[in-house]
């Protein structure tokens, strides 16, 4: 797997462990440095940690000279300039953007005596700056992007970083760049609850099919709870790659996902799938999504099949169409028990009880 590990006495079947275990993530940085005793400063030099999970770990110190760190992702990651990184690939990683950053402040004097001069001012100065000059019409957006988003980095005051988040988020050009500020600020405002709110919702408006912000926000799925799970799980479910990594997301769903939470993953699903989805895999009558696993009576069927008919205008133009050509409640009906099956597919599970079923019901 690296040069470092290697180096040590270590029998290949170990080795051959460790490289699959890593690979599939069942196993994190953190626990493969202090299970294997490995030596920061001398046993990532050269690496291959392509893909790695660094979250919850601290890597001040480290030295990752030469590494290859592309793609590399976490959360809660401490590193610092005590982290090295010479020569290292960092494309697509948790460090692409503030090594970039550097890169940008250090090549360009003007650019950098800028950023020196905003953050030794008050900081509205930096903030009617930043909106000036990050206008579409503004002929210097690349270089202003560049002192607003170290501004950022350098501010502690919420108010001013809130304010620069806004108009950075319309100051990129190039989508990738933005994508590594959000995952940059992710990692550096994870005790920030009301900046990790901002950043996931940005990520889930902007980048849900990126497959680096969806590896980050499934992780979180197990580290959050509350109102922050909340938003994790409707970003996971919004995001078209939560098909192609169902069983994954439903283990975490099932294993970690409070009740409520859980019913808000599954109505983040259904609308990613459409309207009519959204519309039946909720309770008829509270509106409030179903659970991941549910029991309905064929008589709360019936009702959204009436409701169906009587709201069908609120369905995309398509579903409207299909709905109108339906000759009564009946068809409905069953189209609601289809969409029941395809849900399936999603790891969700709904049962009608036929009323026949139920003895109390005359």
């Amino acid at each position: 797997m690296t040069r470092g590990l290697l180096e040590f006495d270590l029998p290949a079947a170990v080795i051959k462990d460790l490289e699959a275990k890593i690979r599939t993530k069942k196993t994190s940085f953190g626990e493969l440095v202090a299970v294997f005793d490995l030596d920061p400063k001398r046993d990532f030099r050269h690496a291959d940690l392509r893909q790695i999970d660094f979250s919850n770990t601290d890597i001040r110190g480290f030295d990752f000279h030469g590494a290859d760190l592309r793609g590399a992702m976490g959360s809660n990651v401490r590193w610092d300039d005590t982290t090295l990184l010479d020569g290292a690939e960092v494309s697509g990683s948790l460090f692409a953007h503030r090594i970039r950053q550097q890169e940008l402040l250090n090549a360009n004097d003007a650019v950098k005596a800028m950023f020196n001069r905003l953050r030794s001012e008050h900081w509205s100065r930096s903030i009617d700056w930043v909106a000036h000059n990050l206008k579409p019409s503004s002929k210097t957006r690349d270089q202003a992007v560049t002192v607003a988003a170290a501004l950022f980095a350098d501010a502690d005051d919420q108010f001013l970083k809130s304010s620069l988040l806004f108009f950075i988020s319309r100051g990129f050009d190039r989508r990738g760049d933005y994508r590594d500020f959000l995952i940059d600020t992710f990692n550096h405002s994870y005790e920030d609850k009301k900046m990790r709110r901002a950043v996931i919702s940005a990520m889930r408006d902007f980048f849900s099919a990126s497959p680096a912000v969806f590896e980050i926000l499934k992780s979180e799925i197990a580290r959050t709870s509350g109102e922050d799970q909340r938003q994790v799980l409707v970003a996971v479910g919004r995001s078209p790659l939560a098909g192609r990594d169902r069983d994954e997301v439903m283990y975490l769903v099932r294993r970690h996902a409070e009740p409520s939470n859980r019913r808000a993953y599954v109505g983040a699903v259904a609308g990613r799938i459409g309207s009519e989805y959204a519309f039946v895999m909720r309770d008829p009558w509270s509106r409030i999504p179903y659970d991941i696993e549910e029991t309905v009576l064929e008589l709360d069927v019936r009702r959204l099949a009436s409701e169906w008919l009587r709201h069908s205008s609120t369905f995309s133009t398509e579903d409207l169409a299909w709905a109108n050509s339906l000759s009564g409640e009946r068809h409905v009906f069953d189209r609601i028990l289809s969409i029941y099956d395809e849900m399936r597919t999603q790891g969700f599970t709904v049962t009608v009880e036929p009323l026949e079923n139920l003895s109390w019901i005359t």
